[in-house]
């Protein structure tokens, strides 16, 4: 079933004709709004103007031969806030209300102690994942977002993060898991590459707290920083 956002155009796609000639093609009840049904090549173009919940469409193809009938199901979800590569506190606005149609999967301190189960306990469904640091004026200091499979790659390397969405991302379990705006990375356990440092982000997976958001190190213990793992379909 279909999931598309509002004032987002979906990927061309549509029906298959297994033979028999031309068809006719009609929908009952209609397409959310926006969405279009060629009626001859069966073809759907267009982009959702408003939600819509989860709903069967009949189609009927009709020829010389007779008709016969199919089901869609499609829904229509409010568009969510996206980007590319890695953001921090001046692309975002105050608080966390860049997150309003995001689901919190993970929201701790600093201090806590991030496991491998954790991150991993985004659901299978999701579409993408937001990682981010909010620091201690409650405002989101630094973020990157992927594809949930992407950011969430169980990867091998201490030294290299593989390349996703403008961001690099790396997720050893035992050691740590973060993102940098290059490939190169240091984990001694966390990333302690120093490259453009403003923008990585590392916490550990070792049963410890911490480890950095930007410039910001050693948060092992603070309660002030926070460590967000938002999702959406």
């Amino acid at each position: 079933s279909p999931v598309y956002m509002v004032d987002v155009a979906i990927e061309e796609n549509g029906l298959r004709n297994s033979g028999g000639g031309p068809v006719t093609l009609t929908v009952d009840p209609a397409l959310p709004c926006g969405l279009v049904l060629d009626p001859q090549s069966g073809t759907i173009t267009g982009t959702p103007t408003e939600t819509a919940d989860l709903r069967a469409h009949t189609v009927t193809a009709t020829n010389e031969a007779g008709s016969s009938t199919c089901t869609l199901r499609i829904c229509v979800k409010p568009k969510i806030n996206t980007f590319r590569g890695i953001k921090t506190s001046e692309f975002f606005p105050p608080g966390l209300q860049f997150l309003e149609r995001w689901t919190a999967a993970y929201s701790e301190p600093y201090s806590h102690g991030t496991t491998q189960a954790q991150l991993a306990s985004v659901p299978a469904h999701a579409r993408y994942v937001f990682v981010g640091a909010v620091s201690p004026d409650g405002n989101i200091a630094l973020a990157a977002m992927g594809e949930r499979d992407e950011v969430l790659r169980v990867t091998d390397s201490v030294e290299k993060a593989h390349e996703h969405n403008g961001v690099h991302w790396y997720f050893k379990p035992g050691w740590a898991f973060g993102f940098s705006p290059t490939e190169e990375i240091c984990l001694c356990n966390a990333d302690t590459n120093d490259t453009s440092r403003e923008l990585r982000l590392s916490w550990h997976l070792t049963g410890q707290g911490g480890w950095r958001a930007g410039n910001a190190k050693d948060l092992n213990k603070s309660e002030e920083w926070r460590k967000l793992v938002y999702w959406a379909d």
